[in-house]
């Protein structure tokens, strides 16, 4: 199995890296979609209207976007060192895309955790922007992998923590600041 995730991470790398345009597009989506996505989910948060009035506050937001960005990091983080799984671009000497400041482990995808929490949390606040956050997400995962620095399979877990991790995290302003 491992070899068809490396197989298929690579050739969606290789692909990318033989086009400028996908180069372009693959930086654009591993390094600066999902601060974009941050951005929006802040303001989402902060101005949500409906049955969620608690969500005006700062202090909910600040406790929503900690449960849902700093929390799926720290817990990525942490199983990334559990795995110590090698990158694509460190496992057969191959260049990536990006140059990454840190180099963590690569098993599960901190981006993908990330962004993918932020759709559970969108899906709740505004389920019509869902469509919108799954697709950047999707971009901000599948560009990991075009860029070299992730698998395949570290993208699905990703994926599948953050939906959880974020599902969860909707939650933590109900259970601590409802007065």
């Amino acid at each position: 199995m491992e070899n068809i995730d490396h197989k298929i991470s690579h050739a969606i790398a290789d692909r990318t890296k033989r086009s400028k345009i996908l180069s372009k597009l693959a930086v654009l989506g591993a390094v600066e979609l999902i601060w974009f996505m941050g951005g929006m989910l802040l303001v989402v948060a902060m101005v949500n209207t409906g049955s969620l009035e608690w969500y005006r506050e700062w202090d909910a937001a600040a406790v929503l976007l900690s449960g849902g960005i700093l929390v799926p990091w720290a817990l990525t983080l942490l199983i990334e060192y559990l795995f110590g799984r090698s990158r694509p671009f460190q496992r057969e000497g191959r260049k990536a895309l990006i140059d990454m400041a840190i180099v963590t482990p690569s098993f599960p995808s901190g981006h993908a955790t990330i962004s993918f929490s932020m759709c559970a949390i969108i899906a709740q606040l505004q389920p019509e922007m869902l469509p919108l956050f799954l697709a950047a997400a999707t971009v901000v995962a599948v560009s990991r992998v075009a860029a070299g620095v992730h698998f395949v399979s570290d993208i699905l877990a990703g994926a599948a923590i953050g939906w959880f991790v974020g599902g969860v995290a909707y939650l933590l302003p109900i259970l601590f600041l409802i007065k």
